[in-house]
């Protein structure tokens, strides 16, 4: 009897242990090993640069330059470098119709807005909030990502078809929504097809020590009060919003500070045109998507949400100068 209790405890222990582990696993890397629908592939390179600072007119160019295949979706461009760099190449533009575009391209002719800030290139991709417009250059907040991985290519590729074949506000879900770079996971995601809103509440909601946040436009009711909620729990939340929306119908500055949230305006004279939010130091999310109701259900948006802490304490050293710079009012 003594032997065989011995064996049942030795076994339960190592099931503990086995589940351990994997809970562990699971904290550090993001990974489930219930989840379905991941595909790998080797990590390569992951770049992340800010606007206000880096010359993200020639960073986009030089990659454009570099590349025999270059499909773009901006929301609106006048850059001169860049369009000198497209029209050096068989390439395809889509913009919102509300822009003024003097190159070829095709517009979006519905009410909502193609948002998107991104190229499809040979096996790159780029994304992030920056328009490539003169007045956004050295003055407005903004971060572009640029990564190589031929997951990301594809995903970027399909919804670039969608748009050019003039399918805007609508088109089918990602195909590979969940990517092993690596040992890192990114998860990508379009609007409104696979709800942005969904994805960054979640992540939002196993936020464990820390949420930080920049961000142009927040007027989505579900995620501040998620805010609320995760600030409540005892989660530190802190974040920036562009002090000229302040006032403007449903933005939410004012319900994140009545409700306890540490959130301040951005002091920069010209924009804070980020949607970003940083989860627990190892969590980055960015991409064209404001958390509001049109950025989720109708506008052309995407998102990407990495789990890297390299990448996250970059932003997170950014977002540290900001918040310092910004007012409390």
């Amino acid at each position: 009897m003594k032997s065989k209790t011995l064996v049942k405890i030795a076994f339960f222990c190592l099931l503990a242990g086995i589940g351990l582990i994997a809970f562990r696993e699971e904290d550090i890397t993001g990974f489930s090993a219930l989840e379905e629908n991941i595909v790998h592939e080797s990590y390569k390179s992951i770049d992340l640069y800010f606007c206000e600072r880096d010359n993200c007119e020639s960073i986009e160019s030089k990659l454009i330059n570099g590349s025999s295949r270059v499909d773009c979706a901006f929301y609106d461009i006048d850059l001169e470098k860049i369009k000198n760099s497209l029209a050096k190449k068989q390439y395809r533009l889509v913009t919102d119709d509300t822009s003024d575009v003097e190159i070829a391209h095709k517009e979006d002719t519905k009410k909502q807005l193609m948002h998107d800030k991104f190229c499809v290139l040979d096996n790159k991709i780029f994304t992030g909030s920056f328009n490539p417009k003169k007045s956004s250059l050295f003055k407005d907040y903004n971060n572009l990502l640029v990564i190589e991985s031929d997951y990301l290519v594809k995903n970027y590729a399909d919804e670039f078809s969608e748009l050019w074949d003039g399918n805007f506000g609508s088109g089918t879900q990602v195909i590979y929504p969940i990517i092993d770079y690596g040992g890192t996971r990114i998860e990508n995601y379009f609007c409104p097809e696979d709800s942005c809103r969904d994805h960054l509440l979640s992540v939002l909601d196993g936020a464990n020590s820390s949420i930080n946040f920049l961000v142009f436009s927040f007027t989505d009711d579900q995620i501040a009060q998620k805010l609320v909620d995760k600030h409540n729990f005892g989660i530190r939340v802190s974040g920036v919003l562009e002090k000229q929306r302040r006032n403007m119908q449903y933005e939410k500055y004012n319900f994140l500070k009545e409700n306890g949230v540490d959130v301040r305006l951005d002091s920069n004279p010209y924009l804070l045109h980020d949607k970003t939010f940083i989860i627990d130091n190892n969590i980055l999310v960015l991409g064209s998507y404001n958390p509001t109701s049109a950025g989720n259900n109708k506008n052309d948006e995407n998102i990407l949400i990495i789990y890297n802490k390299e990448l996250a304490n970059k932003m997170n050293s950014r977002f540290s100068g900001i918040y310092n710079q910004s007012q409390g009012i």
